[in-house]
C-alpha cells in the first residue's frame, strides 16, 4: 500500500542562522550538555524530572530570545525594501501548538484569553507587532510535537517559491502548567521521579520540558560563507491509532524520502521520547534499511521534551554539531510525522 505524503524538495534555501533555548541553555551549550550525556532537569517534588528554562519567562519572551537574533540577522544579509509590496514581505511561521498555555490557564476569563493568547498562530504576530512589521507571509501549522518541523518546512517552501525574500520560522512551548503535568502523567509517559532514557530497551517516559528554537532561512548569502542548506523534508499523517505514531510502513516511507534527498547523513537526530510505542516503532524503522549503521542523537534525556518546539529545538541545537549532513525525525501525538535533511 502505498502511504501518502507531503514531500518538499529545496535547492534554494539556506540556513542564515539558528538559535535555541533549552533547559541546558543556548543551542552550542545544549548540545555540549547532549554530548556528554549530561542532563540539565530538575527535580521537582510533586512531578519528578522536569525541564523549566532559566530564568523563569513568558512564552512570547522565551519566542523573543530565540526569534530576535535571527530577525536581526536576516534585516542585516537583506534590508527589506518596499513595505506596500506583498513580494517584500518576510516570511514569519513560529509555530505554538496549544497556544499560550500559561497565559490562558491563569487567566480569569478563559474565554477571553484563549482567543487573545491560544490561537496556533498568534505568536507569529505578537512577534511581527513587536517588531513593526505590518505584513509577512504566514502560516499556523499544528501537528503536536512535529509543529517546529512543520513550520520550517514551510517557511522553506515560501522562500524556495520566490513567496518572500526570506522567513524566520520555528516554535515556542511553555507548558509546565499543572494541568498539563498532570494530563501527560495520567497518559503513562511522563517520567516521574526517574531519569528518563530513549531507545533503552526498557520505556522510561520523558520530562517534559520548556523551550523554543528559530531559524533564519533564506537564499544562498555571499561568496565565502558555508552555512547548511536544507535539502528537503516531508510529512505524512498515520492514521493507524487515535494518539500515537503506529504503522511502521509510514515511518519507514519517510526515511526513504530522507534518504533521496540526503543519502548517507552523518547524524540522525531520533524523536526518542523514551515510551514504549514511540521507541519501539522508531527503532524497529531506523533498524530496517540502509541508514540502520548511521549514528544518532536522542536528546530528550538531557534537555526534556519541550512539545510543540521540540523539533525545532533539537534540529537548531544539531546544526551546531561537527557533522556535515544531518536528519532530523518527529513523531507527533495524533500520528504526525515529519522529517527534515540538510547539509552544509
Amino acid at each position: 500500500m502505498s502511504v501518502p505524503h507531503c514531500l518538499h524538495h529545496f535547492d534554494a534555501v539556506w540556513i542564515w542562522q539558528a538559535e535555541a533555548r533549552s533547559p541546558a541553555g543556548d543551542a552550542a551549550e545544549s548540545l555540549k550538555r547532549i554530548l556528554g550525556q549530561q542532563p540539565a532537569l530538575s527535580l521537582d517534588p510533586v512531578w519528578g524530572w522536569i525541564g523549566p528554562v532559566s530564568p523563569p519567562t513568558g512564552l512570547l519572551e522565551l519566542a523573543h530570545a530565540v526569534a530576535d537574533p535571527c530577525w536581526q540577522q536576516a534585516l542585516a544579509m537583506q534590508p527589506l525594501s518596499d513595505p506596500d509590496n506583498p513580494a517584500a514581505w518576510p516570511g514569519l511561521i513560529m509555530s505554538v501548538s496549544k497556544g499560550d498555555t500559561g497565559a490562558w490557564l491563569s487567566a480569569a476569563d478563559l474565554s477571553q484569553a484563549w482567543a487573545r493568547h491560544g490561537i496556533p498562530g498568534c505568536l507569529s504576530a505578537r512577534l511581527a507587532a513587536d517588531w513593526g512589521q505590518r505584513f509577512f507571509r504566514g502560516a499556523p501549522p499544528v501537528g503536536a510535537c512535529a509543529s517546529g518541523l512543520l513550520a520550517i518546512l514551510e517557511a522553506a517552501r515560501l522562500v524556495q517559491q520566490g513567496s518572500c525574500p526570506w522567513a524566520i520560522a520555528g516554535a515556542a512551548d511553555r507548558s509546565l502548567q499543572p494541568l498539563l503535568l498532570g494530563g501527560f502523567r495520567n497518559l503513562g509517559v511522563s517520567c516521574g521521579a526517574h531519569l528518563p532514557a530513549a531507545h533503552a530497551g526498557q520505556a522510561t517516559g520523558f520530562a517534559l520540558a520548556e523551550g523554543a528554537a528559530a531559524l533564519a532561512l533564506g537564499p544562498r548569502p555571499a561568496a565565502g560563507t558555508s552555512p547548511w542548506r536544507i535539502c528537503g523534508g516531508a510529512s505524512l499523517g498515520d492514521a493507524s491509532h487515535e494518539t500515537r505514531c503506529d504503522d511502521p510502513q509510514a515511518l519507514g516511507r519517510l526515511l526513504s524520502i530522507l534518504w533521496e534527498l540526503c543519502p548517507q547523513p552523518e547524524m540522525i537526530i531520533c524523536h526518542g521520547t523514551g515510551t514504549a510505542a514511540g521507541d519501539a516503532l522508531e527503532s524497529a524503522a531506523l533498524a530496517a534499511g540502509p541508514w540502520r549503521q548511521i549514528p544518532r542523537l536522542c536528546c530528550k534525556p538531557i534537555i526534556g521534551h519541550s512539545l510543540g518546539a521540540n523539533a525545532a529545538v533539537e534540529l537548531a541545537i544539531g546544526l551546531h554539531g561537527p557533522w556535515r549532513s544531518l536528519w532530523k525525525l518527529s513523531l507527533g501525538f495524533g500520528g504526525h510525522l515529519a522529517g527534515l535533511a540538510c547539509q552544509r
